[in-house]
């Protein structure tokens, strides 16, 4: 896409409450997207509405993760609400690499 049309293109589904990620990248594929959806059919249709209002969009890939068992710490149930926790530990005792 255009260099000049990332930040317009962009702000579109950044606004949407499913967008978690909205991002100018370098490259050819220059606009990162990440969503979280209800159903892989919803990709399809967030796909559609994206391209038909901009038409110099175009998907060069997409990934989907069906199901986390986990998100940033947080226990989810076959809902996707949270049931608990796991506490995350970013730094272990002894350093990174220690084992």
């Amino acid at each position: 896409m255009p260099a000049d049309r990332l930040d317009p293109v962009g702000a579109a589904p950044a606004a949407l409450p499913q967008t978690r990620l909205s991002a100018a990248t370098t490259g050819s594929a220059n606009l990162l997207l990440q969503a979280w959806l209800h159903t892989p059919e919803e990709s399809r249709t967030l796909e559609e509405q994206i391209v038909r209002r901009f038409p110099e969009v175009s998907v060069s890939g997409r990934e989907l993760t069906l199901h986390a068992a986990r998100r940033l710490g947080h226990l989810l149930d076959g809902e996707g609400r949270r049931r608990g926790h796991v506490p995350i530990t970013v730094w272990p005792s002894g350093g990174a690499l220690a084992r």
